[in-house]
């Protein structure tokens, strides 16, 4: 059969009028707004390949409830699954189509049928496909028609190919159309029903044609038993026998052992459902991986079974043995087959291989080759014994020793081994290390080095001698001595002194180092040089012991303001005493008797004389005072405010007992006028009328001179207010200034009060 050509195109007059269609559309389109705001709905939803039925396309709007109907264009039919849909949509309350579900597909013209004695080119068979057939030249069959051409291809004198056409009309069935010659129709009988079965019908109800191919379909639970498709033959008979239906029921077979099932398991199986099968790892399947369930309620063929993978026994070497399999004489998956060599031979290659699941072994056999160990090298400060050039082979030995001061590290006998190596390998020869020569009581060792030929040196703390050699070197049988020992060291009992005493050692009879001999004297006498001597690391006291002298004190230095009350002597001995007593105007600050002691000094020192402080003099009111000097023989004086007069002495004197006297009194000048002298420490009072002072306010002014006992006063009355200005009145050589007073307005208009100031 010649290979397939298929060509498809739509039908002229479905594009004119959609092209029609889309104009009559675009026209409406201003009417179609227009109308839109009072109508419930617009235009209706457009169908693919389709449009709306003559009697609804010059409408723009729809009320609710208006329904449109729907056709599909020249060439096409709805499609099958979409015909239990409705043809028609309907407007809403919401103003919204119902949703349209129609679907418009190409028509089919089916089957063009088949020739005898030529062949045809099956294209596609829909609408506006072509078919073409070839036909023998002999044939008789021809039958000439006007829509059809048909054209011989062959080896005949003059070939002809005819090409047939799918067409259709609107409202018809479609269907082939022979150009100008057809061939005659070969039909088949109608196809019996069977049971438990439907029977297949024609296409488009028309007689079941040459080349037609029918299919019987099965109840729910039956299965087809049978042809599947029957083809009507150019004989006019069906090419096959009809098909039965049966239940047919297949329970699950046994999982082989070592296998299981890959696909398909259930519960239970019908007619020609399959299970596939496969082994685990190591096995190997004996029958069919898949199996089917027969018309006898059977599977066909029966389940395989899992069988293990075994390998050949696996081949010998020369000069070496192989393992024998440990459970039977098969080589099973996964075993191992150890190789290995004669004593002298060593194995060349993997000495195991393992049984796959292939069944083959997974490398080839190793090979043994006779052992030959090459020398090794002579370690480092060592030697072998062994000639040059020499060859060994299995069992001949190797002795090795190491220099002086360098010890084995290693076996010193190795052995060459079957795997051409010596066993085990060559030692190593290491510098000899004698390791920390220990440690020594009372002492510390520094031994920074341990190796051969060095040196560890020992020490003693301070306190201690050592005893022995100070070092000890490594030699080749290690230290090469014994370490020494830290002794205590001792000095001999201190020397005594005369006139004094020596402490005694606390912890024994010998004085030890650091320990502290302590020198005192008698009474009366005194301590020269250290009276403490401390034993040292060397044996030896530290210093020379002390001497015990009479006790002299020199005459102390004689304190201020102080005098001694007993005979004045250069020197005193242990015991003597010195009393001390403080001239008129101090007092003593320590004790007034000290005494000659051990240490050649007197005990305690000489008193202090301190001057007489009689501290504040007191306060007055309205006054003050000025004292320079609180100290005995000294005077404060007195003075008081401006307006009062001082009554009492005017100074006090510091005398041994604290001040002398009574503090004074400050009394406020009343209206009178002081009479008397002003320096003599008194105050007098007295009157002074004046018509000045009989009106008050009224802001007169005068003023008044009155000199009285060598001093002058001005008074001067201002808004109530009289002033006495300064004046002097004086002889030659003796002038004195006026003192200032103030003359106060009183609530008595006969009367001033007059306030002395202090002469400046």
């Amino acid at each position: 059969m010649a290979g397939l050509h298929l060509s498809q195109r739509r039908a002229g007059p479905g594009l004119l009028r959609q092209a029609a269609m889309a104009l009559r559309l675009a026209a409406l389109a201003v009417l179609a707004a227009a109308a839109q705001a009072a109508a419930d709905c617009g235009r209706p939803p457009e169908l693919e390949n389709g449009s709306l039925v003559n009697e609804f396309t010059s409408e723009t709007s729809f009320k609710e409830g208006a329904e449109v109907i729907y056709e599909c264009d020249l060439g096409y039919v709805f499609k099958e699954d979409s015909l239990n849909s409705s043809r028609s949509v309907t407007c809403g309350e919401d103003s919204t189509w119902t949703t349209l579900q129609l679907k418009c597909e190409l028509r089919n013209c089916g089957n063009p049928g088949e020739i005898m004695n030529g062949y045809s080119q099956t294209p596609n068979t829909t609408f506006g496909s072509k078919v073409t057939f070839t036909v023998r030249q002999d044939t008789r069959w021809w039958v000439a028609v006007t829509s059809c051409a048909l054209l011989m291809v062959g080896k005949a004198r003059s070939p002809r190919v005819k090409k047939r056409q799918c067409s259709s009309v609107k409202s018809g069935v479609a269907q082939w159309h022979s150009g100008r010659v057809a061939l005659p129709a070969v039909t088949c009988d109608e196809l019996p029903p069977i049971m438990n079965g439907v029977a297949p019908s024609p296409p488009n109800r028309e007689n079941w044609k040459y080349g037609m191919v029918a299919r019987y379909s099965c109840d729910e639970n039956y299965s087809l038993i049978g042809a599947v498709e029957l083809v009507c033959a150019e004989t006019g008979e069906w090419n096959n026998e009809l098909p039965t239906c049966r239940v047919v029921l297949c329970h699950p077979p046994d999982v082989p052992l070592n296998g299981q099932i890959e696909e398909g398991f259930r519960p239970t199986y019908m007619y020609r459902d399959t299970i596939s099968y496969s082994c685990t790892e190591g096995f190997e399947m004996v029958g069919q991986s898949v199996i089917e369930c027969a018309e006898n309620n059977t599977f066909v063929p029966g389940p395989p079974s899992c069988k293990a993978v075994s390998c050949a026994a696996p081949p010998p070497i020369i000069n070496g043995n192989t393992s024998s399999p440990a459970d039977g004489d098969l080589w099973e998956y996964g075993m191992v087959a150890e190789y290995s060599c004669s004593a002298g031979y060593s194995l060349i290659g993997v000495g195991r291989l393992v049984c796959t699941e292939s069944g083959e072994w997974d490398n080839t056999p190793p090979t043994c080759t006779a052992v030959l160990c090459h020398p090794p090298d002579v370690p480092l400060n060592g030697r072998m014994e062994v000639d040059s050039g020499a060859v060994f082979t299995v069992g001949d030995t190797i002795i090795y020793s190491c220099d002086q001061g360098f010890d084995m590290v290693g076996q010193s006998e190795i052995e060459c081994g079957e795997n051409n190596t010596f066993v085990p390998g060559p030692p190593a020869c290491k510098l000899r290390d004698c390791g920390i020569p220990g440690e020594i009581a009372n002492g510390k060792v520094q031994a920074p080095n341990t190796t051969f030929g060095s040196r560890a040196a020992f020490n003693c703390e301070p306190g201690y001698r050592l005893m022995g050699r100070s070092y000890l070197q490594c030699a080749v049988d290690g230290w090469d001595g014994q370490a020494p020992v830290c002794e205590a060291v001792s000095c001999v009992a201190p020397p005594p002194i005369i006139n004094g005493n020596t402490s005694s050692p606390a912890d024994g009879e010998l004085w030890e180092y650091g320990m502290v001999a302590e020198y005192s004297c008698s009474a009366g006498y005194s301590l020269i040089g250290v009276g403490r001597l401390v034993c040292t690391e060397s044996g030896e006291w530290d210093n020379t012991p002390p001497t015990c002298t009479v006790v002299q004190c020199h005459q102390p230095v004689l304190p201020a303001f102080s005098q001694m009350e007993a005979g004045i002597a250069l020197t005193y001995t242990y015991g003597e005493t010195i009393s001390y007593s403080c001239v008129r105007g101090s007092q003593m600050v320590g004790r007034s008797t000290i005494e000659c002691r051990e240490n050649n000094t007197f005990v305690p020192g000489p008193p202090i004389c301190k001057p007489i402080n009689c501290g504040s003099p007191g306060m007055i009111l309205n006054g003050y005072s000025q004292a320079p000097d609180t100290t005995f023989g000294n005077r404060v004086t007195f003075q008081c405010k401006t307006g009062f007069l001082m009554v009492g002495r005017s100074y006090r004197l510091c005398k041994a007992g604290g001040w002398d006297g009574k503090l004074p009194v400050c009394e406020e000048i009343k209206s009178s006028l002081p009479v008397g002298n002003p320096d003599s420490g008194e105050s007098i009072k007295g009157s002074l009328h004046s018509n000045a002072h009989r009106k008050q306010g009224l802001g007169t002014i005068g003023i008044v001179a009155i000199c009285i006992t060598s001093f002058c006063t001005g008074i001067a009355l201002t808004a109530g207010v009289s002033h006495i200005k300064k004046k002097r009145w004086c002889r030659p050589r003796q002038c004195k200034p006026c003192k200032r007073v103030h003359i106060i307005p009183q609530s008595n208009p006969g009367q001033v009060e007059v306030l002395t100031d202090h002469p400046t």
